[in-house]
């Protein structure tokens, strides 16, 4: 599909969706924006949710507010313990962005991060996110 996550198991889960509507007299949809994606690199980046460029054509640019934070995972901690606790670039190798809406009680509409391991961190984002959270969740 034209746009859509090339993925298997969103592939699988949309054919066994569309075979409940066209033979099960069912109704329900893929919801492709919640599917949580993941580049493998040494430094994973991952992703669910709008990118920045789409919440903003959506909510508009007053719409949004957005939150960045570098950080050191938890395997790096030991033996950077003289880092100060709020990495700077030079300190920290991984960064997490979070895209809300403000007027929608701070839901979070995006969620990218690049480090050890966020495929499997943005999966439970992906729940929550579905789930209606918010920043105020975090």
């Amino acid at each position: 599909l034209e746009g859509r996550p090339e993925l298997t198991p969103v592939a699988i889960q949309a054919g066994i969706l569309l075979a409940r509507r066209l033979f099960g007299g069912r109704v329900l949809r893929m919801d492709y924006e919640g599917v949580a994606t993941t580049v493998f690199t040494p430094l994973e980046y991952s992703c669910v949710g709008l990118s920045g460029e789409e919440a903003l054509e959506r909510y508009g640019e007053g719409g949004l507010e957005v939150f960045t934070q570098l950080y050191r995972p938890l395997e790096w901690s030991p033996p950077a313990m003289a880092y100060p606790a709020k990495p700077t670039r030079a300190e920290a190798a991984c960064y997490a962005k979070v895209i809300t809406v403000p007027s929608e009680g701070g839901r979070i509409v995006g969620l990218h991060m690049v480090g050890d391991n966020t495929g499997e961190v943005v999966q439970g984002f992906a729940l929550s996110m579905k789930l209606g959270a918010t920043k105020a969740d975090l």
